[in-house]
């Protein structure tokens, strides 16, 4: 496992400064967005690690609704003859 980190960076824009927010979660998924001031720059890093869990189990249900999907149109004939598997 991966453990929790974050990052924040004030940057310089032609309307003023936010601040870069790199986070990554105990699962080591990384995401980055950019907020107007310090304060919902921590408020985002609370969140998103308050909602880790939630955020694994839907990434989780992802993959197998994808797999899913490959395994119907594999059976269906759908993925053959096409190299990039596209209609």
């Amino acid at each position: 496992m991966c453990k929790r980190n974050y990052k924040i960076t004030p940057k310089e824009f032609s309307f003023g400064t936010s601040y870069q927010v790199e986070v990554w979660d105990t699962y080591g998924r990384y995401t980055e967005v950019y907020e107007k001031d310090v304060v919902s720059a921590w408020k985002f890093i609370y969140d998103y690690w308050s909602k880790e869990e939630e955020n694994k189990n839907s990434d989780e249900l992802m993959c197998k609704t994808i797999q899913k999907c490959i395994e119907l149109d594999e059976k269906r004939g759908v993925l053959k003859g096409n190299r990039d598997n596209l209609d």
